[in-house]
Parts: C-alpha cells; structure tokens; sequence
C-alpha cells in the first residue's frame, strides 16, 4: 500500500552488468531504502540503492519466484528470503529471544515472490543485519561490505558472497564512482 500510494519519482539505478535493466525494480528499490531510513532504521552511510540492486541480480536474477538451488534451503524472491527471516521479521521468539524488536513484517512464503514484498523486507532485514552488526563489539568492521557479508552468513561464504556481490557492482557501475570497502 506505501509503496503504491507514494508520490516520488526516482532516478534510474542502471543496467546491472550480464543482465536486463529491470527499471521497474529501481522505485521499488529506492523507495523501500528511502522509507526505512525515514523510520529511523539504521544503514551504513555510504549504501547505494544500486548496491541492492546488484544484490538482487546475485540472489535470484532478478526472478520473483526464485527458489535457492540446495533443496534444504527456504530462501524465496528477489532478495532470496528465508523462513527463519520472515519468522523474525515477525518478531517471533526463538529461545525465549525476539531478535527483531520493532517495525515487524507478517509474511508468508507466498507473499514474498511479490517483488514489492519482497524487497520491503529484503531491505528491512539489510537494516537490521547493519545493527546487529553495530553493535557487536567483536567485529572491527562495521561498514557496508560487512553488512553485505553479514546478509549472506558471518563466514567464508558470506565472505565470497559480498566479494561476488561487490565485484560485480563495480563492474556495473560504468561512469560513476565506485564505493571503495
């Protein structure tokens, strides 16, 4: 419903390198990151909405209904999703712990292969991975690719995941300046 009744027009994010434009992810987008960073979620300050979107194109290639390859795996949508994220976009307890302590999200599997959906939470989550990661006083960085990193997993894959995501968003960039980690 925001997103439908909102009235700003944004700017065109680009052609993701090996891939079609999708311009009509770039609003979606811009918008979702506009409107959490409006309610007062935390992000890194240098994150680029173009960056989410070379995200999506690692996750699921741009496919709504994009399901993970393992077949263990619940990860769901543009921004590949899991159940256990949903369940704590909700703020369901987990060993007597909510991780997610406001601006909850009730979804179903379902509803996430909407890309709208998809990304509101996609974008919600990137929130709250950034301040977990803020404020864990073990990790020395606290930056963007770390937020990206910590998106995947806090491991060597998620290490080779934000490499992936990072790489071909420089090389995506073209003309403009690339963020430098």
């Amino acid at each position: 419903y925001l997103f439908w009744h909102g009235d700003r027009d944004f700017p065109a994010l680009g052609t993701v390198m090996g891939f079609d434009e999708y311009p009509e992810l770039d609003d979606v987008i811009q918008f979702w990151l506009d409107f959490w960073k409006g309610e007062g979620l935390p992000f890194p300050k240098d994150i680029d909405p173009f960056l989410i979107k070379v995200l999506i194109a690692v996750e699921s290639s741009f496919r709504p209904d994009a399901r993970a390859r393992r077949p263990t795996s619940s990860a769901t949508g543009l921004m590949q999703l899991l159940q256990s994220t949903l369940y704590r976009l909700e703020g369901i307890p987990r060993n007597n712990y909510t991780e997610v302590k406001n601006y909850f999200l009730k979804l179903t599997l379902p509803e996430i292969k909407d890309p709208v959906i998809n990304i509101a939470a996609g974008v919600r989550w990137m929130s709250h991975k950034y301040m977990l990661l803020s404020n864990d006083t073990r990790v020395k960085k606290k930056d963007l690719y770390s937020t990206i990193k910590y998106y995947h997993s806090w491991d060597i894959h998620g290490e080779n995941y934000a490499s992936q995501v990072f790489n071909l968003y420089k090389k995506s960039l073209g003309n403009r300046s690339p963020l430098i980690r």
